[in-house]
């Protein structure tokens, strides 16, 4: 009979035509070469020219973008259906990103130095900061340290100190809060997990 080749997601068919002895037997055989799982395009997954088969993809499907947009590279379709929010980034790092400018209002005084960076490499995301220093003491709240670009932002709240400083920062949802005053210049290091899509373009400047 006759082999059919099914795209890849597709159910593979078999069928038994004719009368004993001389029957016929087709076939449909789901397309399993590499190939099948591989699209490559420019642009993020489910948007632009790439769109139709991205969208049509099946989850398991890795897609290139050769432009690398945003940093991001590789792709990987975990469920089915339509639009970017169905892909995670496989092989992605935006480098180390200076976000200097995106301290709180009251670290905005030319007199101090500050200076901040954030990198997302895949779904993990490193913050680096130094020379934070303040004179008020905001024991009884807190306050807006830093803001944490889209795309770089913690889930949850986390609270966690340097080992020169005797009052912690708390790191959450949208950024970097302190509670009192830091008499001295601090320099914090962290590496924490992120659920946010990729950034669509990327924050502050390269370092």
């Amino acid at each position: 009979g006759t082999v059919t080749k099914i795209p890849a997601g597709g159910q593979p068919t078999l069928s038994i035509t004719g009368a004993a002895p001389n029957q016929t037997l087709n076939l449909g055989l789901v397309d399993g070469s590499p190939t099948a799982f591989e699209l490559r395009g420019e642009g993020f997954p489910g948007t632009g020219t790439n769109a139709t088969a991205t969208n049509a993809a099946s989850p398991g499907t890795y897609y290139t973008d050769t432009l690398g947009t945003s940093g991001a590279w590789r792709w990987l379709k975990t469920s089915a259906g339509t639009g970017n929010a169905r892909w995670v980034v496989a092989l992605g790092d935006t480098g180390f990103r200076n976000i200097s400018g995106l301290w709180g209002a009251e670290w905005s005084a030319p007199t101090i130095a500050k200076f901040a960076w954030v990198r997302r490499a895949n779904d993990s995301v490193t913050l680096y900061f130094r020379d934070v220093s303040h004179s008020t003491d905001n024991s009884g709240g807190s306050a807006l340290l830093l803001t944490l670009p889209s795309g770089f932002r913690f889930q949850s709240t986390l609270g966690f100190k340097t080992s020169s400083m005797d009052s912690p920062y708390t790191l959450s949802n949208g950024g970097v809060y302190y509670a009192k005053r830091t008499s001295a210049g601090h320099t914090l290091y962290t590496t924490y997990m992120t659920q946010n899509p990729w950034p669509s373009s990327l924050p502050g400047t390269p370092s």
